[in-house]
């Protein structure tokens, strides 16, 4: 181990995993990880990293509240950057061989190629290049370095570091380089003396998991089980979700809290199909009914349902804001007289917070705002507000 470098801090065994979540939603993923894998958890702006058992690592797709997931091959805590352009790429190149993979491309192996052995792997490294045949090298995995890049004192670019790191990487394992059929996707995240060495443990991100139609507003499948672990869902209680859409909510819902029933409805022609396809798809007919209804006036009887959990319209691709002063007061007196009074909760997601805010308030009688929690969703800023539902009838 090079010791300009920051050794990842595991032990022996222990393997450091990173995800990337949702801006906001770190802390549910944080409290996932400790309920599932019993560790705790670090977060940053967007990310979330942990340890686990070497032989634990392909348990980390029960996760549900992150996109993306790494291993870590290694941490610099403090790269020797001096500002000069050749110094710190030469830098960047020499430490591709002077780093520990072997836990990285370990669990890479586990996970993405099962088939291939970590000898397998290393079966030229450090070898001169004059010893390599053709042959032997088509064996080797491919890769490919992508860099994402952030500080203002680099006189590289993220390109020039990547494509330097490449050069390390081929240089010392001969693994080829391939920047659209590759089987590895090294990460390298330099943010001003900081470098983080990654290797991807998906192919895509999970946010498109259980679901096959998609619509124009189509709510991740990660920020829906955000949702729902905020209302904190107890076994036998109702969920609704009266505007559905494509159905990321419900289906997050059956799947991840099979003792409560799920009730979800849309207004739209075309959400109902396509919701019914994906519902479908994930084999949920039983423990998810699917209405077609006006939101404003549910046919539910008074006081029966106990978590509603919905995607508000946020007045950016499909209606206007002004609509939302009204839709929204409506659809929470529709809500509270529907819900049980004194202990429902009702987890909105908006772009639109002051209309939310405005309809709260109006509604004060029946509902009590816990808490905001302040998210990004495809570029903009929305809240997702849990309101209490008061003991007042409605």
């Amino acid at each position: 181990m090079a010791s300009d470098t920051k050794a990842v801090p595991t032990g022996e065994n222990q393997t450091e995993i990173e995800a990337t979540v949702v801006s906001g939603l770190e802390s549910m993923a944080r409290e996932e990880i400790r309920e599932k894998f019993g560790v705790r958890a670090e977060i940053c702006r967007g990310r979330v990293w942990f340890l686990l058992p070497a032989d634990r690592v392909k348990e980390i797709f029960q996760l549900q509240s992150v996109d993306n997931l790494f291993v870590v091959v290694e941490r610099f805590a403090a790269a020797e950057f001096v500002g000069d352009e050749a110094l710190d790429l030469e830098w960047i190149y020499r430490m591709a061989a002077r780093i520990n993979w072997d836990r990285g491309v370990r669990a890479w192996t586990d996970i993405r190629a099962p088939t291939r052995t970590l000898e397998e792997c290393y079966a030229l490294m450090g070898s001169a290049g004059d010893q390599v045949s053709k042959e032997n090298v088509e064996k080797l995995p491919k890769f490919r370095v992508t860099c994402n890049r952030s500080g203002k004192e680099h006189k590289f670019t993220s390109m020039q570091a990547a494509s330097k790191f490449g050069a390390g990487v081929n240089d010392f394992f001969h693994w080829q380089v391939d920047m659209k059929n590759f089987d590895m996707n090294i990460i390298a995240n330099i943010a001003d003396s900081k470098m983080d060495i990654l290797i991807a443990l998906t192919t895509s991100s999970l946010h498109h998991r259980n679901l096959v139609e998609f619509g124009p507003t189509s709510l991740r499948s990660t920020i829906a089980y955000c949702m729902l672990r905020l209302c904190r869902v107890k076994p036998g209680e109702i969920i609704v979700d009266p505007l559905c859409g494509g159905g990321s909510i419900p289906i997050e819902a059956a799947r991840n809290f099979s003792d409560s029933f799920v009730l979800c409805a849309d207004h739209h022609e075309l959400a109902i199909p396509r919701c019914r396809s994906n519902i479908n798809h994930n084999s949920l007919e039983g423990r998810t009914d699917l209405i077609q209804w006006d939101s404003r006036n549910m046919p539910l009887r008074n006081a029966t349902i106990d978590v509603l959990v919905t995607d508000l319209p946020f007045g950016k691709r499909m209606g206007c804001k002004r609509d939302n002063r009204c839709l929204y007061r409506e659809l929470l007196q529709s809500m509270a007289r529907a819900s049980v009074p004194g202990t429902a909760r009702a987890v909105l997601l908006t772009q639109d917070r002051r209309s939310l805010t405005l309809a709260v308030s109006q509604c004060h009688k029946w509902w009590r705002a816990g808490y905001t929690v302040a998210c990004n969703i495809g570029g903009l800023d929305a809240i997702i507000m849990v309101c209490h539902r008061t003991s007042e009838p409605y």
